[in-house]
């Protein structure tokens, strides 16, 4: 049994020895029920959190343009092109 204890130690100080370190990513995920108000206040969230994907269900949307109305010039904003735009995702970094 001891042997096999020095085994499994020597193979996790191997992987922590060659573990790269990984990216993290914050999401944040939101229900805006179509408010100009709440896609401020989401803006502030980003900024003051650092998020970098938000999921948005029911964004504030115009209806001529159908585009999503409050979201910062500077983050990528995707949305359905088909009917009436329900979700948005925003990519904040690059």
């Amino acid at each position: 049994m001891v042997n096999v204890n020095k085994y499994i130690n020597s193979r996790k100080a191997a992987n922590i020895k060659n573990k790269k370190p990984q990216a993290v990513i914050k999401c944040h995920q939101i229900n805006l029920q179509h408010s100009r108000t709440t896609t401020d206040n989401l803006m502030e969230l980003i900024e003051k959190e650092g998020i970098d994907v938000a999921f948005i269900k029911e964004p504030c949307t115009r209806t001529v343009h159908k585009r999503v109305v409050g979201i910062t010039k500077i983050y990528r904003a995707f949305t359905s092109s088909v009917g009436r735009c329900r979700t948005a995702t925003v990519v904040t970094n690059n």
